[in-house]
C-alpha cells in the first residue's frame, strides 16, 4: 500500500504547474473578498471545487458572508480525515474610506483587487500572498486530488472560510465578526481528525499566540479654550499620550518575560479615540486607548490580564486628577498542539522532502489564526504556509507581505500539500494505525 501512495504522490506532484497556479492566483485576486463581504468569492471557490469532482457547497453565514467547503470522500469510515484550511478575506477592503487609517497617504497598486505580474514572476495585488496564494494552492491541491483519483481511505476536506482577518473590534455589526467562518465550520461542517492551516510562514508550527483586545479609558473634564484659565483644566489627551509611550515600553518587557516554545507574544497600541475635529475649541471628557496583547499557550488569558492590570494600576496611582479604567473587548485563547504528534512528524518529513533541507523549529511567532479554534475542538493541527516574498524592489513589510506572492513558492507549497494528502488519507496510513 505504501508503494501505491508513493506512486500517486509522485504523479500528483508532477501535475503541479507554476503557470496554472499563477493564472489561478491572478483570477482570484480579481474577485474582491473584504471582511464582511466574502460571499461572492466563496461561491466562486465552491464552483471550482465542484467542477473538479469534489462534493462542494457554500455555507451561508448571514448577510453577504459565506464559507466554501469541498469534500472528497474516502472509502474507509475509520480512517483519519484531513482538512486543508485557509481564510478567504483580505486585510484591506479596497474602499478608500474604510481603509484610510492603514494607507499612509495613498493606496499602492498592490493594495487593489487587480493583479500585476512583474517581469520576475512576482504577483502583486490585494491579498495576493495572504490569503489568496494559500487559497489558490489549497484549491489546486484539492482539484488534483479529485482529478487524479487520490487513493483516499479517509476524507479530504477543503475549508475556505470567512472572517480570518482580525477585524471587527467594537463594530456592533455581527457580519464583521472575527473568526465567524471557522466557528460556523466547527459547529455545522464536516468532522475531521487533523488539519493543515495555510497562513504565511514556510515552516511547520504546532502552536501559536492567542490574544486579548483591551480598551483603556482615561476620564478628565470637558473643557474649552476660552475658559481654560478659569476652570480646572483636566484634558485626558495629555495622560493618554503619555500612556501610549509607556505602554509600548512595557510591552517589550512583557514579551521577554513570557516568550516560550514557538511563541514570542508581542503587543501593540492600535488606536486612540478622544475629542472630535468638529469642535476644535473643546477638549474631551475622556480618551480611550486600544491595545492588542498576545499570550502563549503556557499562559492563561487571565495571566495577561493580571500583568497589564498591575501596570495600569501604577499608572492610575500617578493620575491625581484623572480616572483610569480598562476592560477586555475580545479574547482568543492560545491552544497548544502536540509537539511531536503524528501529523507534525509527517508534515516535517514532507517539508524536508520538498525543501531538501532539515526543518528547523521557528521560535519567534506572535501571529494568531484559526488554528487555535481547531486545536480547541480537538483537531490535531499544524500551520504551514508560504514564505513572504523577498525580491529586489519589494519591501517585505506587513502590507507588501500580504499583497505579493511568488508562484514558484506556490509550486513547492502545493506539492507539500499533496504529500500530506497522500500520507494521511492513504490506505497505508490506516494499516500503520492498525
Amino acid at each position: 500500500m505504501t508503494a501505491d501512495a508513493d506512486r500517486w504522490i509522485a504523479h500528483a506532484q508532477s501535475l503541479v504547474e507554476e503557470r496554472a497556479l499563477r493564472d489561478l492566483l491572478v483570477e482570484l485576486i480579481a474577485i474582491p473578498a473584504p471582511t464582511g463581504g466574502e460571499g461572492p468569492f466563496a461561491e466562486y471557490l465552491s464552483s471550482l471545487l465542484k467542477a473538479a469532482g469534489m462534493e462542494a457547497s457554500t455555507q451561508p453565514l448571514g448577510g453577504s458572508r459565506a464559507n466554501a467547503i469541498g469534500v472528497l470522500p474516502g472509502h474507509v469510515p475509520s480512517a483519519r480525515s484531513l482538512m486543508l484550511y485557509a481564510a478567504i478575506d483580505t486585510h484591506l477592503s479596497g474602499d478608500d474610506d474604510v481603509d484610510a487609517p492603514f494607507l499612509n497617504g495613498s493606496r499602492r497598486a498592490d493594495m487593489l483587487p487587480r493583479a500585476e505580474v512583474r517581469d520576475d514572476g512576482i504577483v502583486l495585488g490585494l491579498g495576493a500572498g495572504n490569503p489568496k496564494a494559500h487559497v489558490a494552492s489549497i484549491v489546486r491541491a484539492g482539484q488534483i486530488a479529485a482529478e487524479a483519483g487520490a487513493p483516499l481511505a479517509g476524507d479530504l476536506v477543503v475549508a475556505l472560510c470567512a472572517g480570518g482577518m482580525p477585524m471587527g473590534g467594537l463594530d456592533p455589526d455581527p457580519e464583521r465578526g472575527h473568526l465567524i467562518g471557522c466557528e460556523r465550520l466547527l459547529a455545522e461542517g464536516p468532522r475531521v481528525d487533523c488539519a493543515v492551516v495555510g497562513k504565511p510562514g514556510w515552516n511547520v508550527s504546532w502552536e501559536e499566540a492567542g490574544y486579548t483586545w483591551y480598551e483603556i479609558e482615561i476620564a478628565g473634564n470637558p473643557g474649552y479654550a476660552g475658559s481654560r484659565h478659569k476652570v480646572p483644566y483636566r484634558n485626558p489627551l495629555l495622560p493618554a499620550a503619555e500612556l501610549v509611550g509607556r505602554l509600548e515600553e512595557w510591552v517589550a518587557g512583557y514579551t521577554a518575560r513570557n516568550a516560550s516554545g514557538q511563541v514570542e507574544p508581542h503587543g501593540v497600541v492600535s488606536a486612540i479615540h478622544g475629542g472630535t475635529s468638529r469642535a476644535l475649541a473643546n477638549t474631551p471628557g475622556w480618551c480611550r486607548v486600544y491595545a492588542d496583547l498576545r499570550h502563549s499557550p503556557r499562559m492563561a488569558p487571565a495571566d495577561a490580564d493580571a500583568e497589564l492590570g498591575a501596570f495600569l494600576e501604577e499608572i492610575a496611582a500617578e493620575l491625581d486628577d484623572f480616572q483610569l479604567t480598562w476592560r477586555r473587548i475580545a479574547q482568543v485563547e492560545a491552544h497548544e498542539g502536540p509537539g511531536r504528534g503524528p501529523l507534525f512528524d509527517l508534515a516535517v518529513r514532507a517539508w524536508e522532502q520538498i525543501e531538501g533541507s532539515e526543518h528547523e523549529v521557528v521560535g519567534d511567532n506572535s501571529g494568531a489564526s484559526e488554528a487555535n479554534l481547531l486545536r480547541r475542538a480537538g483537531i490535531e493541527t499544524v500551520k504551514v504556509g508560504l514564505p513572504k516574498v523577498a525580491a529586489p524592489g519589494l519591501i517585505s513589510d506587513f502590507h507588501m507581505g500580504m499583497d505579493s506572492a511568488d508562484p514558484r513558492s506556490m509550486v513547492l507549497y502545493t506539492r507539500f500539500l499533496l504529500e500530506v494528502i497522500g500520507r494521511i488519507c492513504s490506505p497505508a496510513a490506516v494499516e500503520a494505525v492498525a
